[in-house]
């Protein structure tokens, strides 16, 4: 068993790609690792949204052993909705460590930025990966001399 690198996945864009991402990228899971049914907005009178259930996980298809524990997403319908960037976050896990270049592919594929801060307090590390406009702007291990002190959020991961 994998020891987890966790944090808030964060993923900017505009809103037709965040939802393409959610629907195509992201694969529901029961905790004995069934296939679920893919992720689908509902469009409202007012809003679009789609939220997680209860006993599931989300698969990041494509970036290894990667999940999104729950979710909650509302979007507006707005006239400005082809050209506004939106963020959303999601807490999320990484088995071991996240990998950036799979990230940068999910990026490139779904034409969004991404970003995490990870927690992994078994290995006494964090890391830092940002995504924008396709290239990895930031890959960083973060080390310290006392993690259980220095480190905010001391006690996620691992």
């Amino acid at each position: 068993m994998p020891n987890w690198c966790e944090g808030e996945l964060k993923v900017r864009g505009k809103k037709k790609n965040i939802i393409r991402f959610m629907e195509e990228g992201i694969q529901p899971m029961t905790p004995l690792a069934e296939n679920l049914e893919k992720i689908k907005f509902t469009q409202g009178k007012y809003s679009t949204y789609a939220m997680s259930t209860c006993k599931k996980e989300y698969l990041i298809i494509e970036a290894g052993r990667a999940f999104i524990d729950e979710f909650m997403i509302e979007f507006e319908n707005l006239e400005s909705d082809e050209t506004d960037i939106l963020v959303e976050a999601f807490p999320a896990r990484f088995a071991w460590k996240i990998n950036a270049e799979k990230l940068q592919d999910i990026a490139k594929k779904y034409n969004i930025d991404i970003k995490i801060l990870g927690f992994e307090c078994g290995g006494q590390f964090n890391q830092l990966v940002e995504i924008v406009d396709k290239e990895i702007i930031k890959n960083e291990i973060i080390t310290y001399k006392d993690y259980q002190w220095e480190c905010p959020f001391s006690k996620m991961g691992g």
